[in-house]
Protein backbone atom coordinates (compact mmCIF):
# COMPACT_ATOMS: atom_id res chain seq x y z
CA UNK A 1 0.00 0.00 0.00
CA UNK A 2 1.53 3.32 -1.09
CA UNK A 3 1.50 6.17 1.41
CA UNK A 4 2.70 9.75 1.12
CA UNK A 5 3.52 12.11 3.96
CA UNK A 6 3.01 15.76 2.95
CA UNK A 7 5.21 18.34 4.68
CA UNK A 8 4.17 21.95 3.99
CA UNK A 9 7.02 24.46 4.15
CA UNK A 10 7.10 28.25 4.17
CA UNK A 11 10.35 30.08 4.89
CA UNK A 12 11.68 27.09 6.82
CA UNK A 13 15.34 27.22 5.78
CA UNK A 14 16.46 28.19 9.30
CA UNK A 15 14.09 25.85 11.13
CA UNK A 16 14.30 22.55 9.26
CA UNK A 17 16.25 20.00 11.25
CA UNK A 18 18.51 18.41 8.62
CA UNK A 19 19.52 15.62 10.97
CA UNK A 20 15.91 14.74 11.70
CA UNK A 21 15.06 14.62 8.00
CA UNK A 22 18.11 12.49 7.25
CA UNK A 23 17.03 10.10 10.02
CA UNK A 24 13.51 10.04 8.60
CA UNK A 25 14.83 9.20 5.11
CA UNK A 26 17.23 6.58 6.52
CA UNK A 27 14.44 5.05 8.58
CA UNK A 28 12.11 4.82 5.60
CA UNK A 29 14.87 3.20 3.58
CA UNK A 30 15.89 0.76 6.33
CA UNK A 31 12.31 -0.32 7.03
CA UNK A 32 11.64 -0.72 3.30
CA UNK A 33 8.31 1.06 3.62
CA UNK A 34 6.29 2.16 0.61
CA UNK A 35 6.12 5.61 2.12
CA UNK A 36 7.19 8.75 0.33
CA UNK A 37 7.70 12.27 1.61
CA UNK A 38 6.37 15.20 -0.41
CA UNK A 39 7.60 18.62 0.64
CA UNK A 40 5.35 21.46 -0.48
CA UNK A 41 7.19 24.78 -0.70
CA UNK A 42 4.42 27.33 -0.28
CA UNK A 43 5.99 30.30 -2.04
CA UNK A 44 8.92 30.71 0.33
CA UNK A 45 10.94 33.88 -0.09
CA UNK A 46 14.05 32.49 1.61
CA UNK A 47 16.22 29.55 0.52
CA UNK A 48 13.73 26.84 1.55
CA UNK A 49 12.98 25.54 -1.96
CA UNK A 50 16.65 25.24 -2.92
CA UNK A 51 17.51 23.64 0.41
CA UNK A 52 14.71 21.07 -0.02
CA UNK A 53 15.86 20.29 -3.55
CA UNK A 54 19.38 19.63 -2.24
CA UNK A 55 18.09 17.51 0.65
CA UNK A 56 15.97 15.33 -1.63
CA UNK A 57 18.31 15.05 -4.63
CA UNK A 58 19.51 11.53 -3.79
CA UNK A 59 16.40 10.38 -1.92
CA UNK A 60 14.09 8.40 -4.19
CA UNK A 61 11.28 8.46 -1.61
CA UNK A 62 11.21 12.27 -1.38
CA UNK A 63 10.19 15.05 -3.72
CA UNK A 64 9.46 18.77 -3.69
CA UNK A 65 6.36 20.52 -5.01
CA UNK A 66 6.87 24.25 -5.49
CA UNK A 67 3.95 26.66 -5.29
CA UNK A 68 4.81 30.14 -6.60
CA UNK A 69 2.55 32.21 -4.36
CA UNK A 70 2.05 31.64 -0.64
CA UNK A 71 -1.48 30.49 0.06
CA UNK A 72 -1.10 29.43 3.68
CA UNK A 73 -0.56 26.12 5.40
CA UNK A 74 -4.00 24.68 4.66
CA UNK A 75 -3.66 25.42 0.96
CA UNK A 76 -0.17 23.90 0.85
CA UNK A 77 -1.44 20.76 2.59
CA UNK A 78 -4.43 20.60 0.19
CA UNK A 79 -2.14 20.89 -2.86
CA UNK A 80 0.16 18.21 -1.45
CA UNK A 81 -2.68 15.83 -0.64
CA UNK A 82 -4.13 16.27 -4.12
CA UNK A 83 -0.75 15.51 -5.71
CA UNK A 84 -0.28 12.52 -3.40
CA UNK A 85 -3.67 11.07 -4.31
CA UNK A 86 -3.01 11.79 -7.99
CA UNK A 87 0.25 9.83 -7.67
CA UNK A 88 -1.62 6.76 -6.46
CA UNK A 89 -1.25 7.02 -2.70
CA UNK A 90 -3.86 5.03 -0.81
CA UNK A 91 -2.85 6.64 2.48
CA UNK A 92 -1.97 10.32 2.82
CA UNK A 93 -1.23 12.57 5.75
CA UNK A 94 0.77 15.60 6.77
CA UNK A 95 3.37 16.68 9.27
CA UNK A 96 4.74 20.15 9.99
CA UNK A 97 8.26 20.81 8.73
CA UNK A 98 9.44 21.39 12.30
CA UNK A 99 7.69 18.18 13.45
CA UNK A 100 5.42 20.26 15.71
CA UNK A 101 2.32 18.33 14.62
CA UNK A 102 1.60 15.66 17.23
CA UNK A 103 2.35 12.27 15.70
CA UNK A 104 -1.17 10.92 16.04
CA UNK A 105 -2.63 14.01 14.31
CA UNK A 106 -0.50 13.49 11.20
CA UNK A 107 -2.70 10.66 9.94
CA UNK A 108 -6.00 10.97 11.80
CA UNK A 109 -7.75 8.47 9.56
CA UNK A 110 -4.95 5.98 9.10
CA UNK A 111 -4.12 3.78 12.12
CA UNK A 112 -1.71 1.70 10.02
CA UNK A 113 0.35 4.71 9.03
CA UNK A 114 0.16 6.21 12.52
CA UNK A 115 1.68 3.00 13.88
CA UNK A 116 4.31 2.94 11.16
CA UNK A 117 5.31 6.57 11.76
CA UNK A 118 5.37 6.17 15.54
CA UNK A 119 7.70 3.18 15.14
CA UNK A 120 9.78 5.06 12.60
CA UNK A 121 10.00 8.30 14.58
CA UNK A 122 10.64 6.59 17.90
CA UNK A 123 13.43 4.45 16.46
CA UNK A 124 14.97 6.80 13.88
CA UNK A 125 14.73 10.26 15.45
CA UNK A 126 15.98 11.61 18.73
CA UNK A 127 12.84 13.11 20.20
CA UNK A 128 14.74 15.12 22.76
CA UNK A 129 16.31 17.17 19.97
CA UNK A 130 12.86 17.85 18.56
CA UNK A 131 11.30 18.62 21.94
CA UNK A 132 8.88 15.70 21.67
CA UNK A 133 8.40 12.81 24.12
CA UNK A 134 9.21 9.32 22.92
CA UNK A 135 6.47 6.71 22.71
CA UNK A 136 7.80 5.14 25.92
CA UNK A 137 7.42 8.45 27.78
CA UNK A 138 3.71 8.80 27.05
Amino acid sequence: MKSILVIPCFNESRRINHGALKSLFDGLSALDLKTEVLFVDDGSTDDTANMLEKLTTNVSAASVLRIKKNGGKAEAVRHGLNVALGNGAQIVGYCDADFATPQKRSFDYSPLLISTLIILWSSALEFSSLGMPSVAQR
